[in-house]
């Protein structure tokens, strides 16, 4: 299935980025055109959504709780905070919107805990969900910073592109020829 899913994936983020460049290009009216990345911006709200559900799901097999909603909304809120930036670079107050969400996620974290009346693993909780957001919705932002410095939508694909090709290498050389796993314990 791997072997499957990854070259489907590629041939959807090409076409994904493809039909954002073209998005991009359109001018609604003369004063307003769209900013680049938009569809790739809400592609990644989807896709943050479903992966939250999954990670939460990943820590609560190490008694770790976390919301995925709360989840969720902060990696859409970060990711949205760095796409933000982008798009109003020049308002000199937009750098502070990211250290706030990251602030309140936390603090939310934490009163979700509370409210249950558990102190135990209320900080591993809160602490998981503050990594969630900075792994699911900062990390996927710093895409839309690429975007506006200069760079467009390719670059991000050949980085991908290149990423997943190894990872695919790897797998099919571990199935194909491997006989002793690196890391037993892993």
């Amino acid at each position: 299935y791997r072997l499957i899913f990854g070259p489907l994936m590629i041939v959807l983020l090409l076409g994904l980025v493809y039909f954002d460049v073209q998005l991009g290009a359109i001018a609604v009216t003369e004063q307003l055109v769209l900013p680049p990345g938009l569809l790739l911006f809400g592609i990644s709200v989807v896709v943050m959504v479903l992966a939250s559900r999954e990670l939460c799901v990943i820590m609560q097999r190490k008694s770790i709780v976390v919301s995925p909603g709360l989840l969720a909304l902060g990696a859409t809120l970060a990711c949205a905070s760095m796409y933000l930036h982008t798009t109003l670079a020049a308002h000199h107050k937009v750098g502070t919107v990211l250290p706030t969400v990251l602030i309140v996620v936390f603090v939310l974290a934490l009163v979700r805990q509370a409210m249950g009346k558990q102190v135990e693993g209320a900080i591993g909780g809160a602490a998981g969900t503050l990594l969630g957001t900075i792994y699911l919705g900062l990390l996927p932002g710093f895409y839309f910073l690429v975007l506006t410095r200069g760079f467009n939508a390719w670059i991000i694909v050949f980085a991908i592109l290149i990423t997943k090709c190894g990872d695919i290498g790897a797998y099919f050389t571990g199935h194909a020829i491997g006989k002793h796993k690196l890391i037993p314990w892993l």
